[in-house]
């Protein structure tokens, strides 16, 4: 990300749900999909601090996702997101990060 300034990073949160009181604490921006939470990092605001924080955060063992993706972060912030959203966001992905090995390592 430090290399491609168009490059944000999204976190699949699958423990936490949009009416959670607690998950704005973690150094990124929030996006939603009905019951479902996103962490959003603009590469203007990443560090590896945020980053680390976020993965810990969500880490639920058997699932974690991370997505590197070149979206224009100012449309999504804050919205809850619908279908084409999501669509625009995958088309626009550039590294998916998966988490292997009971959180162990990862598969880009």
């Amino acid at each position: 990300m430090s290399k491609n300034k168009t490059l944000s990073c999204i976190i699949d949160d699958i423990i936490r749900y949009p009416e959670d009181k607690n998950i704005d604490s973690f150094g990124s921006k929030n996006l939603f999909f009905k019951k479902e939470v996103y962490h959003l990092i603009p590469n203007k605001e990443t560090s590896t601090q945020n980053i680390l924080t976020c993965i810990q955060k969500t880490d639920a063992i058997w699932h974690q996702l991370i997505l590197l993706t070149a979206i224009d972060v100012n449309q999504f912030t804050g919205k809850e997101l619908n279908k084409e959203n999501l669509k625009e966001i995958c088309e626009k992905t550039t590294i998916f990060i998966i988490g292997a090995y009971d959180s162990e390592g990862y598969i880009f």
